[in-house]
């Protein structure tokens, strides 16, 4: 599809006339032009499916590194004081397998908000797009 047959999708031009529906327009005509408005979304959405698993392997890393640290700083800790009761490192590990959850899920939690964010955006930039066309059909001439 070209990109002028995109934007005039996008801004309701493609709109067939139709009495059925209260904005002139019938449901199935309405239908296809979300599932049309959908599909370019997703299209010219800026993450994709390789952003997506690199997103999963940072969220995978966050965790493991903490978690390695902690251990390699039992193990120094066991060596250094042999001595001690309690094993430092799984006191350590556990600890840094904490941290790392913790760090992975404010991350989740940061990434969820900016979709959130662009959903929103794109939600307002739809309704504009919907009161600038005035329900007459989409085209310029109201037909």
């Amino acid at each position: 599809m070209d990109e002028e047959a995109e934007n005039a999708l996008e801004n309701g031009i493609g709109k067939a006339a139709s009495t059925d529906g209260p904005d002139g327009a019938s449901p199935f005509t309405e239908t296809i032009g979300r599932k049309a408005t959908r599909k370019l979304r997703a299209k010219r959405q800026k993450r994709p499916v390789w952003g997506s698993l690199g997103l999963m392997g940072t969220v995978g890393w966050s965790v493991a590194i903490p978690t390695l640290i902690g251990a390699f700083l039992g193990q120094w800790l066991d060596a250094r004081y042999p001595e001690s009761e309690r094993s430092w490192t799984l006191v350590c590990l556990m600890a840094g397998l904490f941290v790392g959850c913790v760090n992975a899920w404010l991350w989740v939690g940061r990434e969820n908000a900016l979709n959130r964010d662009y959903k929103d955006e794109m939600r307002r930039e739809l309704e504009r797009r919907e009161q600038d066309c005035g329900g007459n059909g989409g085209g310029e001439d109201g037909t």
